[in-house]
Formats: C-alpha cells, sequence, structure tokens
C-alpha cells in the first residue's frame, strides 16, 4: 500500500501540489466476516474487538507508518524485514 501511495503521489503532487499520507494499524485475532448483500459497492464487512483495536493503532500510527500490536509483533518477530 505504501509503495502503491508514493506512485500515485507523482502524479497528485505534479497535477495538485499535494501529498496524500497513509497510517497503518495492525492487530491479530479473531474477526467476524459477514456478506452485505442489501448495501450496494460492499460486498463485506469485517468486525470484532480486534478490528476496534487495528482502527485505535492506525490513529495512532505516525504518518506514512505502521503500527502493530505485541500479538502481532509475537507473530511476525524474526520473520525477514520488508523492503521499505
Amino acid at each position: 500500500m505504501r509503495a502503491a501511495l508514493d506512485e500515485l503521489n507523482v502524479g497528485i503532487r505534479a497535477e495538485h501540489g499535494v501529498t496524500l499520507e497513509v497510517r497503518i494499524g495492525i492487530d491479530t485475532g479473531d474477526v467476524v466476516v459477514s456478506t452485505l448483500g442489501d448495501r450496494p459497492g460492499q460486498e463485506f464487512v469485517v468486525v470484532g474487538d480486534i478490528v476496534n483495536q487495528a482502527s485505535r493503532f492506525q490513529s495512532a500510527a505516525p504518518r506514512g507508518r505502521i503500527l502493530i500490536s505485541a500479538d502481532t509483533y509475537r507473530h511476525v518477530r524474526g520473520s525477514s524485514p520488508c523492503s521499505r
């Protein structure tokens, strides 16, 4: 997502003189995924405490960064770092 935003920003900066930024929050756990057949344009909804917690992490993350929960960190620590 961040790489795609960097590419998108090239055109946006040139055309409009602004830069879009993203904050990402990630938590790990069980969620409920349901279809929303009666809502045009939206096929699925995801709900649960994990979704709410990830939303709070997203709000607290610095611009352009990713904030993860301790549970998520335990799952990914020791993994290869991403390219950014």
